[in-house]
């Protein structure tokens, strides 16, 4: 077979795995082992006697750098035994890396809990998925959370992923994946890492560029075929997407917020400090999001996943 179609067989049954199977819990996950490198690279590096910045940029590239070559260096071992366990290792790095399933599962986790009035319990699912404060949410505030973490994540853990692994196999994936790690490690606006993490958290903006406007795309088009309003998630998007500090992270929120004709942001509190979040409506009388809306939120996850394989595999199958 060529290459473009053993790619493309991989591809489709890492995501049938993971669609299947979802993430497995292990000490040994990729994503854990590079938080790992991540961690002993920052002791390593985070010292008065290296420039902040320069340290920084180090650890990002050196951690991208040691994720690539022990992966490719593993396929071509196995490959050299026999090309199947090749294309084998490929699958399982690819399926490891999606997280379509997890996401699904983590908005089922607290739609069911709220459904038989576990607030305690929605609230604890909800800190596993979300920074901010949950102890003392309302129920309302439990939902909308849920919501925007979907909305949040249907790019980092499906689109993004996809996009990368469409164009370089298990090497892109684990390309983003290792950028998108450093940035939830080290990519945060304070006084640690404002200068530290600056190489990773731009790295990060850079590479979900064209993904999180994909995902916009897909949102959209996923909404016209539920029978959302795919206009409603297009015009919000346009309109509030860059609201927020970063130049990606609004669009899925305001995609999903558009798409199912609600209101999303507003205050949200981390360590007991407020933090206020653009309110991005579709309308002047956009409704807070109900229990339902997570299950709506749910299948336009599913139907843009789907929309955004097949468009990937269209144009793999082409060349």
């Amino acid at each position: 077979m060529a290459p473009s179609h053993v790619l493309l067989l991989s591809l489709f049954a890492a995501l049938l795995l993971d669609a299947i199977i979802g993430d497995p819990e292990s000490k040994y996950h990729p994503i854990r082992l590079i938080g790992w490198i991540i961690a002993r690279g920052e002791d390593a590096l985070y010292r008065p006697s290296i420039p902040k910045r320069a340290g920084g940029i180090i650890l990002a590239l050196g951690t991208i750098a040691a994720v690539q070559a022990s992966a490719i260096g593993m396929h071509i071992a196995l490959a050299r035994i026999a090309p199947a366990l090749g294309i084998a290792w490929d699958v399982l790095i690819i399926y490891i890396c999606l997280a379509f399933r997890s996401l699904i599962d983590a908005g089922e986790r607290i739609r069911k809990d709220l459904a038989r009035n576990d607030l305690p319990s929605a609230r604890r699912h909800l800190s596993w998925i979300v920074s901010r404060d949950t102890d003392a949410l309302a129920e309302k505030d439990v939902i909308r959370g849920t919501i925007e973490s979907l909305s949040e994540n249907l790019n980092d853990a499906v689109i993004a992923p996809l996009f990368y692994a469409f164009l370089f196999g298990m090497p892109g994936i684990l390309f983003y994946k290792s950028v998108n790690t450093l940035d939830s490690m080290v990519g945060y606006k304070n006084d640690r890492y404002r200068a530290f993490g600056w190489c990773s958290a731009r790295l990060d903006d850079v590479v979900n560029f064209i993904p999180a406007r994909i995902a916009l795309l897909l949102i959209t088009a996923g909404a016209f075929l539920l029978g959302y309003d795919p206009r409603g998630a297009w015009r919000t998007a346009r309109r509030f997407g860059q609201a927020g500090e970063s130049p990606n992270g609004g669009i899925g929120i305001s995609g999903f917020a558009g798409a199912l004709g609600i209101a999303l942001g507003g205050t949200n509190f981390f360590g007991g400090t407020p933090s206020e979040t653009p309110i991005v409506r579709p309308a002047a009388d956009a409704p807070a999001p109900t229990l339902r809306d997570i299950r709506r939120a749910e299948r336009l996850i599913a139907v843009a996943t789907l929309l955004g394989f097949l468009a990937g595999a269209s144009i793999l199958a082409a060349h």
